[in-house]
């Protein structure tokens, strides 16, 4: 099977890795070719557009900050469904808005072309070692033909539903990802400012109640070392939860918690600190209590 890989930035790069690695013959494009360096390396082919890659392949994967970005390389003049071929399949790994890529879907039907909305969780790390969770949306006879695609770059591969079920799941993890974690962190400042040892009080979450992957996780790379260097901008986490909550509005579901988290980020975004990692909104948090949550 012959794979297109669009996208080659801190998630893409390492699926495509994964997937060259599995012995797929891989064809990648990315807005800058330097992000392709190590793939050509490998072995992989390069192409100067989506629509060349879509010319010369069967399935074609994107991995893109966002549904403006995703129409731009699917519908674009120069876009995967200029070139793309009847019977082929096109897989968005994105973390997407549902209603754009059903729109995506319904003009790639008329060209006789399955899509595939199939977000991805677990970050970078996850990404590097082929661990992955996906969540796939779409028609399921096209979800089958790419199996072995997905179990290059995921351990836990889950169909759905039909398109655009993929990134419902997706955002609805996010956000009670977000939610959990800004819980976690309101009782972490409040040990800190009765004066407890940190360190101890993690430790003994982290074997009680009060756990969570999120929390184990998350807090001992991030906060609890004072690392904001990127895993997941705080941009992108801002993207995701308000497509979660405009998804909401559109179900009529109130959020209360998630539309609280969405203003903690958009606090820390206004600060201007949107490339910093996501975890960044509880500075503003320990500046009004005048503590840190270090060990």
């Amino acid at each position: 099977m012959r794979l297109g890989f669009i996208g080659l930035g801190n998630m893409g790069k390492p699926m495509a890795v994964n997937l060259r690695r599995a012995g797929y013959k891989l064809t990648v494009y990315d807005v800058r070719r330097e992000a392709a360096n190590e793939l050509v390396d490998q072995g992989a082919s390069w192409e100067n557009s989506p629509k060349e890659i879509a010319k010369k392949t069967e399935v074609v994967l994107t991995s893109l900050p966002g549904p403006l970005e995703v129409e731009q390389v699917a519908v674009g003049r120069d876009g995967i469904l200029a070139g793309a071929t009847r019977g082929s399949i096109y897989i968005d790994l994105s973390t997407n808005s549902p209603m754009s890529i059903r729109r995506i879907a319904n003009i790639a039907k008329g060209k006789g072309v399955e899509v595939l909305d199939a977000p991805v969780s677990g970050g970078t790390l996850a990404a590097k070692a082929g661990t992955l969770t996906v969540m796939v949306g779409g028609e399921k006879e096209a979800f089958d033909r790419c199996s072995k695609v997905f179990e290059a770059i995921a351990s836990n591969i889950f169909y759905v539903g039909d398109i655009g079920s993929g990134n419902m799941v997706k955002l609805i993890n996010n956000m009670m990802e977000f939610i959990n974690l800004y819980g976690s962190l309101e009782g972490l400042l409040l040990a800190k400012k009765l004066g407890l040892e940190l360190k101890t009080v993690f430790e003994a979450i982290k074997a009680s109640g009060g756990d969570s992957f999120i929390f184990r996780q998350k807090l001992p790379r991030s906060v609890l070392i004072g690392n904001f260097e990127p895993g997941f901008a705080l941009k992108w986490a801002y993207k995701d939860i308000d497509l979660g909550t405009q998804l909401a509005r559109q179900a009529g579901v109130p959020l209360f918690l998630a539309s609280f988290v969405q203003q903690k980020f958009l606090e820390a975004k206004t600060r201007g600190w949107g490339d910093k990692d996501w975890t960044c909104f509880v500075l503003p948090m320990e500046e009004v209590l005048n503590v840190r949550l270090r060990y």
